[in-house]
């Protein structure tokens, strides 16, 4: 198992095989950072861009920032970095994400 299969899991919206590959990395000792950063959010980078282009649609979007926020509360028991900021809005962190990530092919 490696990180690519997070990033695959997310693209195909398994929101399972999400959990249980980030619980498996978690258990290797892979750094929360680095499965959140290439798995997670390498994956919602190219979901918003193929948002963007017209290729995929809303309830895609959902689905994968759906896959990511299980993915979250595995890593969310063994990291500093939290699932979703005290101080943010009440969405998900995935939410967040697709809306910065939304924006920022918007702006490109």
């Amino acid at each position: 198992m490696a990180i690519k299969d997070i990033y695959a899991a997310i693209m195909d919206f398994d929101e399972t095989r999400v959990a249980d590959l980030v619980n498996a990395e978690i258990a290797a000792g892979t750094d929360v950072q680095v499965i959140l950063d290439e798995g997670m959010i390498a994956a919602l980078d190219v979901i918003g861009q193929k948002f963007s282009e017209g290729t995929l649609f809303v309830p895609e979007m959902l689905m994968a920032a759906d896959a990511v926020q299980v993915g979250s509360k595995s890593y969310a028991r063994f990291s500093s970095i939290p699932a979703r900021s005290p101080s943010a809005p009440s969405c998900s962190a995935p939410s967040r994400a697709i809306s910065t990530i939304s924006a920022r092919t918007w702006w490109a």
